[in-house]
């Protein structure tokens, strides 16, 4: 048997070890003292990563993105979330309560993507009532930005 989901939320941790699982689809490390997105290893069948509520100022950069469906970054200080555009299966994003000003141009060509969650952030570069419309237009709007 292998490990399919770890949860370690709410341990206060700031760090990990390299992960060698490779049937792993589930990780949360929510609700933890991340300062810095931790090296979490090669995870090729990793699907969903939540690593809301912590500490972190950057997004995390993950090396087996190619399987990663939803992604949770809520309730950090991450100001950019341009590695978010290498996640091509990314069906949600929740960058809630961050410090995120505007987003790649490149998310509007992820086909999967069904949501993005953005509240709480002090967007300037994409119009209020573009946001309030939704992600699909969130999305169209990006893709006028290639």
């Amino acid at each position: 048997p292998q490990l399919v989901d770890i949860d370690l939320s709410y341990n206060q941790l700031q760090d990990i070890p390299t992960l060698q699982c490779p049937m792993l689809t589930r990780l949360d490390l929510s609700h933890n003292q991340f300062k810095v997105p931790p090296d979490v290893g090669f995870l090729p069948q990793l699907s969903e990563f939540h690593i809301g509520f912590n500490d972190l100022s950057a997004f995390p950069a993950i090396v087996s993105s190619n399987s990663i469906t939803i992604m949770d970054v809520r309730d950090n200080k991450i100001t950019t979330v341009d590695a978010a555009v290498e996640l091509r299966k990314l069906k949600r994003l929740d960058i809630t309560n961050n410090n995120i000003g505007t987003l790649p141009a490149g998310l509007g060509l992820i086909k999967t993507i069904n949501s993005i969650e953005l509240a709480g952030n002090p967007m300037r570069a994409i119009r209020r009532d573009i946001i309030a419309r939704g992600t699909l237009a969130i999305l169209e709007y990006l893709r006028t930005r290639l």
